[in-house]
């Protein structure tokens, strides 16, 4: 198809829902096997498919044509046909909206186009994010002297130690009377910077929740109403943060040079591969939020020339990508989109080279 397939140069243009504009100017190059048209499926998400065509997935933006003709472009669904073609010399992918309705004539797949409302029910996914929302809703990280600070479960009305669904406990600390109702959450890792030691937060984990009793006397009187595991004293009482985990977001290198390390691995991993939650030592205070694609690199191990006898340390070397979809000020939490290796604690995080 007309030298489609060759490498080109092109702009990051923003087309909304998500789409954000980069001040990068990145090399854009199809995949020798992208096909002309493609047939989105449902279970597709933009990462599948930008994969398909791109050797480098994250610059989907650039390949992509809005059809002002069409009630929100931004959205795919299952159903739709992309097609690739050339515009202004750059290779980009057209969509036509259709029923889902197809028509094959001597091997070509046509399909009607048809508007469809403009709203996001059915659309697919920019990125599929099932393996880490359980994870998402349990788990976030509060600074250490926010945990100290919050209320925790003395013990069972009766002493009881190990506490289930229906128990009624006694609670010490200050308790909101505005609050009625208190997440329950036993501590995870404690984050420290790998470089400075500085202390960066601590990892809760919800372990279930508790309505208030009886506020009278020294103590609070609370009901647990649901738990996935035991509750034990000691196990501390937050108001619960309720976190929406954003499916539209496309992935979007870093705006500025980051570079940062691994300094957790979801569910006490050991190492991490492909579709699981890594912590890394970079939030907000980085502009590094929900949304930002990471490189995953090992470093370069160090070795002796063998001429002059010197130590010489190997360059790092790219072993993966990660998306960001959850952090505070210094720590994140980000799913690992694409792995050729393992990914230990220590590994580098960096803008994708």
């Amino acid at each position: 198809m007309l030298n489609t397939r060759a490498r080109v140069l092109g702009l990051m243009i923003a087309i909304g829902s998500g789409f954000m504009v980069s001040p990068r100017v990145d090399a854009l190059e199809l995949k020798a096997s992208a096909p002309e048209t493609y047939i989105v499926e449902r279970g597709d998400t933009l990462w599948d498919i930008a994969s398909i065509y791109l050797k480098e997935a994250w610059l989907w933006p650039q390949i992509w044509a809005v059809n002002p003709e069409i009630a929100n472009p931004h959205l795919i669904y299952p159903g739709d046909r992309l097609s690739l073609i050339m515009i202004d010399g750059q290779p980009r992918l057209s969509l036509d909206r259709g029923n889902g309705k197809r028509e094959i004539k001597s091997g070509v797949t046509k399909l009607s186009p048809k508007i469809r409302k403009n709203d996001k029910t059915g659309a697919i996914q920019a990125i599929a994010l099932d393996d880490v929302a359980a994870w998402f809703e349990r788990t976030r990280v509060i600074d250490r002297s926010s945990l100290d600070e919050a209320p925790y479960i003395v013990a069972g009305i009766d002493g009881q130690r190990l506490l289930k669904p229906g128990d009624e406990f006694y609670g010490q600390g200050v308790f909101d009377r505005s609050v009625s109702t208190y997440g329950i959450y036993e501590l995870g890792q404690a984050y420290r910077d790998p470089e400075t030691r500085t202390n960066l937060g601590v990892e809760i984990i919800q372990v279930g929740t508790a309505r208030v009793v009886d506020r009278d006397g020294e103590l609070t009187l609370l009901r647990i109403t649901e738990s996935s595991q035991a509750v034990s004293p000691g196990d501390r009482l937050l108001v619960t943060d309720s976190q929406l985990l954003d499916p539209s977001f496309f992935p979007k290198p870093p705006a500025q040079e980051i570079s940062g390390s691994v300094i957790g691995l979801g569910n006490e991993r050991s190492i991490a591969g492909l579709n699981a939650t890594i912590v890394i030592n970079r939030g907000g205070l980085d502009d590094v939020v929900p949304g930002t694609l990471l490189e995953i690199a090992k470093s370069g191990v160090v070795t002796q020339d063998p001429i002059t006898g010197r130590s010489l340390q190997l360059p790092s070397r790219a072993v993966g990508l990660a998306l960001v979809y959850q952090g505070v000020d210094q720590v994140s939490y980000a799913l690992i989109l694409e792995s050729s290796a393992e990914v230990s604690l220590g590994d580098i995080v960096r803008s994708p080279q």
